[in-house]
């Protein structure tokens, strides 16, 4: 074994789809959050299970790690019939009409779980978070925008 196969990427590039920001300042994350999970729970069309992955905050960090909370965890784990699952983050503009980005934290997270064989993505778009999950085979009726 040499040392270079020690080596790691410190900050590693995404190796899952990352949807590039859509223009739509005035969407914030939190409200595209709401168009998707709406959207999915009126348009799933067999057995899908969805949750929000409560995990932003301000924490007492030796208190959180004790209790479970892992910094990169994405926003929503969409379950259909196994071994069906996802993982996608969801983006959107600040106040300031800054587009957000996905920190090395999420970027190290959602590399982890590609890596094992979970399907994840990034979107800003909500509607494209639901296309793409119906393209991975989740059934999930077309959405008119």
């Amino acid at each position: 074994m040499s040392w270079a196969d020690l080596e790691s990427d410190l900050n590693a590039p995404p190796r899952f789809f990352v949807q590039a920001p859509d223009g739509q300042r005035d969407l914030s994350e939190d409200a595209r959050c709401l168009m998707f999970f709406g959207t999915l729970e009126r348009c799933k069309r067999g057995p899908i299970r969805a949750h929000h992955v409560k995990n932003e905050g301000r924490y007492n960090h030796a208190h959180a790690k004790r209790v479970g909370v892992v910094a990169g965890v994405f926003d929503y784990r969409i379950d259909g019939e196994r071994p069906m699952s996802a993982l996608i983050e969801m983006k959107g503009y600040d106040k300031r009409g800054k587009a957000g980005k996905l920190s090395q934290a999420q970027i190290d997270y959602g590399n982890a779980m590609f890596d094992m064989g979970w399907l994840v993505a990034c979107f800003f778009d909500p509607f494209d978070a639901l296309d793409w999950l119906r393209d991975n085979g989740f059934p999930i009726a077309e959405v008119r925008r």
